[in-house]
């Protein structure tokens, strides 16, 4: 019994031993498969990268050239040139012509909306021109009648002044003529008395030398 057990232990350890090795076998040779099939991919990414960069180098090189070509053809059609570094590329030149003309569109818009505002401004200020020069009429009319209301006024009060200062004469020296009228028809009457009683003194003395002549 023991030297079977012991040859079943040497026979699991060579059975292990040579299952270890092919392991190890078909490690390496999986490793070795990798490995080429790395340096196969390496060199096909080598060439084809390669190819690539040429391609790619080859169709920017006419791409760049076609744009720059498009540019210049589009800027003689157009008359649009932008003062950046040439070459420019058709596609950033479209971009920066559509935006010029959208900006130019909207800046005429805005110009010609100016421009019918300007031409309401014009009208309305016209119009406002128009009543301040109706207000400032009406301001000097009212002034100038009331000037003219003043000056006959001051006309008025002045003949008024000069009338009463006439009446005021006439009446003083229409009392004084009275006045003098009176005292010289009083005179008169007194010289008529006068007179009459000098003529009676004088008939008086006639009767009486008559009388003594008798």
């Amino acid at each position: 019994e023991i030297f079977k057990i012991k040859k079943y232990r040497a026979l699991r350890k060579e059975f292990v031993l040579e299952q270890a090795k092919l392991a190890e076998s078909e490690a390496q040779i999986v490793i070795q498969r990798k490995n080429a099939a790395k340096s196969a991919e390496e060199t096909l990414e080598f060439i084809y990268l390669g190819f690539i960069n040429d391609f790619l180098t080859d169709i920017a090189n006419e791409s760049i050239k076609a744009g720059v070509d498009a540019t210049s053809r589009t800027e003689d059609e157009t008359g649009i040139v932008f003062s950046a570094q040439k070459p420019m590329q058709y596609g950033v030149y479209a971009v920066l012509s559509n935006w010029w003309l959208e900006k130019k569109t909207s800046l005429q818009k805005q110009l010609s909306a100016w421009g019918t505002q300007s031409s309401e401004d014009i009208v309305r200020r016209e119009d406002e021109k128009k009543k301040r020069q109706e207000i400032i009429r009406d301001v000097e009319m009212r002034q100038a009648k009331e000037k003219e209301r003043r000056r006959q006024a001051e006309i008025a009060r002045r003949l008024y002044a000069q009338e009463k200062a006439a009446w005021t004469f006439y009446r003083e020296e229409r009392c004084a003529f009275l006045a003098e009228r009176r005292a010289m028809k009083s005179q008169e009457e007194s010289m008529r008395e006068y007179l009459k009683e000098c003529q009676t003194l004088d008939d008086y003395s006639i009767t009486i030398n008559s009388v003594k002549n008798e």
